[in-house]
């Protein structure tokens, strides 16, 4: 299965597809946009805030467009929404927790229960604190009554799983670190450490039974109950951080996280 067959894996493709044509262009032309999905937007996010200089030309529907407005502003105004905006991480570790309290109250009936939700958001931010070294992080979230499924996406402009590794004086090819990372569960954290991806995939795939996408620099995942699959990501459409998305079916349900625990 190629990247474009996985919804996920599209959506990460669609955004960059978009991201090529307006470096080329000095333009950013979203008006024919249909609608964008946490995968795609939140690299696009970040990518219309580092571009300063860029134009963007809003989607022609005024829905869509008022959409992306609201996300992009990463106001959240009321834990009642069915989406989760563009929240920006902050610099301090300390300010975390009470920023994220909103995202996390707000999905927990939806994604397995608050110990399981705040668990997968709790060590998936560790990471990005640990030993990303980011400038910007945003996570955000939607859930798609109709569709039946809830996306979650993170997402941070650092050093990227590879250069962790890098960091520690180990050398890996971009897939072979993120197969250490997802599989082997070599940690690039202190020794007593070291499974916060491993887990966080096993609760999403095995208890959540939720579809996962990563790209971490040159190297790709598709992950579920089923499959697990790294892809080498092509030169144009190599992310320089991490994003981390997942679709988990719309089935409320409690999980116990400590089935998945490694003892």
């Amino acid at each position: 299965m190629s990247l474009n067959e996985n919804d996920l894996g599209k959506e990460y493709l669609h955004c960059c597809h978009l991201k090529t044509i307006a470096l080329n262009a000095g333009t950013l032309d979203l008006s024919k946009e249909k609608w964008f999905f946490p995968t795609c937007l939140l690299p696009l996010g970040i990518f219309i805030k580092e571009q300063k200089d860029l134009q963007v030309i809003y989607p022609n529907d005024p829905k869509i467009s008022k959409y992306i407005n609201i996300i992009m502003k990463g106001e959240m105004d009321s834990t009642k929404k069915s989406y989760i905006p563009l929240i920006e991480m902050p610099p301090n570790e300390k300010l975390r927790e009470k920023l994220l309290e909103p995202f996390i109250s707000n999905q927990n009936a939806h994604v397995g229960g608050q110990n399981a939700f705040s668990y997968i958001i709790g060590e998936l931010t560790d990471n990005i604190y640990e030993h990303s070294k980011f400038s910007t992080a945003y996570v955000m979230a939607q859930r798609y009554k109709q569709l039946k499924f809830t996306e979650v996406g993170i997402i941070d402009n650092g050093i990227s799983i590879p250069g962790s590794y890098e960091n520690k004086g180990l050398k890996f090819s971009d897939i072979e670190a993120l197969k250490e990372a997802v599989q082997e569960g070599l940690s690039t954290k202190s020794d007593e450490r070291g499974y916060g991806l491993r887990t966080s995939l096993k609760i999403l795939t095995q208890g959540l039974e939720a579809d996962c996408f990563i790209v971490s620099r040159g190297a790709g995942l598709i992950m579920n109950k089923f499959n697990t699959l790294f892809y080498e990501i092509e030169k144009n459409n190599i992310f320089n951080g991490t994003l981390i998305s997942t679709r988990i079916p719309y089935k409320p349900r409690n999980v116990n996280i400590y089935d998945f625990i490694e003892k």
